[in-house]
């Protein structure tokens, strides 16, 4: 960990938190006490989603990938 005055931060700022891409940290001090510590923000992760009912799943196949067949292209592109 890096104890840092924070008089000293100042323009040096950039360099200190391109430490916390490091996985380190930095103190930062006032007078030699240390009054607040930066970390790295972990990034959130995103929560699970799921189609439909949770109580009846069902399951997308490889088939659902497929290039539809001409009749449908052609009725997505040339409505009536």
């Amino acid at each position: 960990m890096k104890m840092v005055e924070i008089q000293q931060t100042g323009d040096k700022l950039a360099g200190y938190l391109s430490l916390l891409k490091e996985d380190a940290e930095v103190m930062l001090c006032e007078n030699g006490t240390p009054v607040a510590k930066l970390t790295r923000e972990k990034a959130a992760e995103s929560p699970r989603m799921f189609f439909g009912n949770p109580l009846y799943p069902f399951e997308v196949t490889d088939a659902f990938f497929d290039p539809l067949p001409d009749e449908c292209l052609e009725a997505f592109n040339n409505p009536k």
